[in-house]
């Protein structure tokens, strides 16, 4: 999702933003089932100057894999219980189980379309996938050592407070979140803040915003020819087209493409 979708669910009350966010993504899943189902990632995709070695099965998705890669920079997955908070269609946890050699990783995401194509997609023993809300998750004080949140926050209504707090309670003490997503700065800066002032060490921040608009540069999207369900201009910034006012924004500067890593004290 991209800065128009972020626009329209900052003008909802807060009540009503999650049910907002969930009819946007179960929608979504079902178009994307019904008319496309070789699309397997929701993140907007990265250039990289380091060539990421993928199965033959992988490149088509090169991009979206490389957004991965980069957002784990700096962070140690081997043997690790890692949880991906906002899993979209599940292609993230496919890549760290495959990559990257975890012990287990977990998806959650709010949308139940989105989990059940997760299941059809990917069945391993060491991927897990469940229906749950990032701001209330169901798990016990320190289940996990990495806790990694791509292109999703920007949906929730309390990013700073529930979910910063969900960060802090999962985590292990020394366990890294490894975040990234599109927003305005100040808004990147108070959440930034939120995690430090709650416990949180700020390793690296990074601007990937020009990867980012490279990559959509590659990849090509038709809307006006495929059936969407939302008017053409919108869909195009919901997919962030280069001729969409979200890539507009971005080029401008208005919206940032960022990627963190954060570590827990203690």
């Amino acid at each position: 999702m991209a800065g128009i979708l972020t626009k329209i669910v900052s003008m909802v009350p807060p009540v009503l933003k999650k049910k907002l966010r969930r009819f946007v993504y179960n929608r979504y899943a079902n178009i994307i089932v019904k008319h496309n189902s070789k699309v397997r990632f929701m993140n907007l995709g990265c250039t990289s100057t380091e060539k990421l070695a993928l199965l033959d099965k992988d490149e088509p998705y090169r991009f979206h894999f490389q957004m991965y890669n980069e957002l784990l920079k700096g962070v140690d997955v081997n043997g690790k219980n890692v949880l991906e908070a906002g899993c979209g269609f599940g292609s993230g946890g496919y890549f760290l189980v495959n990559y990257y050699k975890p012990d287990i990783v977990t998806g959650i995401d709010l949308s139940d379309k989105n989990i059940v194509r997760c299941k059809k997609l990917y069945d391993f023993p060491n991927l897990k996938f469940f229906r749950m809300d990032a701001e209330d998750m169901e798990f016990e004080n320190e289940s996990f050592d990495v806790i990694v949140n791509l292109e999703s926050s920007h949906g929730y209504p309390a990013r700073d407070t529930k979910f910063c707090n969900e960060v802090i309670r999962l985590l292990k003490p020394g366990g890294y979140f490894a975040y990234g997503d599109l927003l305005v700065e100040s808004d990147f800066k108070s959440f930034a803040d939120a995690l430090i002032n709650a416990g949180m060490a700020k390793i690296s921040e990074r601007d990937i915003t020009e990867s980012v608009l490279s990559a959509r540069q590659e990849i090509l999207l038709d809307l006006n020819k495929k059936p969407f369900w939302m008017p053409v201009s919108i869909a195009k910034d919901f997919m962030v087209t280069t001729d969409s006012n979200t890539y507009k924004s971005m080029a401008d500067g208005k919206f940032p493409f960022k990627l963190f890593v954060f570590r827990k004290r203690g």
